[in-house]
């Protein structure tokens, strides 16, 4: 069960995202915990992100088989909504290689709102977020090779220059309508969950597998925490 999540300290939102795991019999792989290299959105663009990943990729190539699907999910904002089995029948039935979230914002460069807007107008969730991805294992190793990096790299920006690259060699879908991957982020209103804790988007009539709370305090994380698993309790502070 691959979620493969980015880490390197304690956080509440962590706390969330890995009780949401364990309630899914779910055990994700945390990688980077203590590293000493900062990583800060507002500072250096998550490229440590993308080190972090690639370090663990090239340590343990051989570990997973290259079939085997991965998904490569932010840590510290996500809630997992449904078993893996859920999240592996959704990925094949959209039928392509990446499957990644989108937004309703295009962020770091709006620079870019065009050439998306192009590919999708009528669709509200139409920008990338890599809070969530979805691939082969094999396929990750190959992407995090065919474009370079430093920790200073804004590593959505970077999956955004894959994605509008002609020549990639990767068939990568958007998940316009929101059936693998929910984020948050001016999409409240458009959502909801019923008393057993599954996810209605309204405006897609999807119900998507993870709700990603992107810029998100982490109050408004444990309201989506209760609403999804709504006879669970939970401590946030941190371990």
């Amino acid at each position: 069960m691959p979620i493969l999540s980015v880490a390197t300290k304690p956080d509440p939102g962590l706390n969330l995202f890995l009780a949401s795991c364990e309630l899914n019999q779910i055990k994700p792989i945390i990688i980077g915990m203590n590293d000493p290299r900062p990583m800060d959105h507002k500072v250096n663009g998550m490229g440590l992100k993308l080190v972090i990943l690639s370090e663990y990729l090239e340590k343990n190539a051989n570990t997973f088989k290259d079939d085997e699907i991965f998904l490569v999910s932010d840590a510290f904002d996500v809630i997992v909504v449904e078993p893996w089995d859920h999240l592996v029948a959704k990925y094949h039935s959209l039928h392509s290689e990446i499957i990644v979230s989108v937004e309703k914002n295009c962020h770091p460069d709006p620079k870019l709102a065009p050439a998306f807007d192009a590919l999708a107008p009528n669709k509200p969730w139409r920008y990338i977020n890599t809070g969530s991805l979805m691939m082969p294992f094999g396929t990750l190793k190959r992407l995090i090779k065919y474009r370079s990096f430093t920790t200073k790299t804004d590593d959505q920006l970077w999956f955004q220059e894959v994605f509008f690259d002609k020549s990639k060699p990767f068939q990568i879908t958007l998940d316009y309508n929101c059936e693998l991957f929910q984020t948050v982020f001016d999409s409240f209103e458009d959502i909801s969950a019923n008393l057993k804790g599954r996810w209605l988007n309204r405006i897609t009539n999807s119900s998507p597998s993870i709700i990603h709370g992107n810029a998100m305090p982490v109050n408004m994380l444990l309201h989506l925490f209760r609403m999804t698993f709504p006879l669970v309790g939970i401590d946030t502070k941190n371990s």
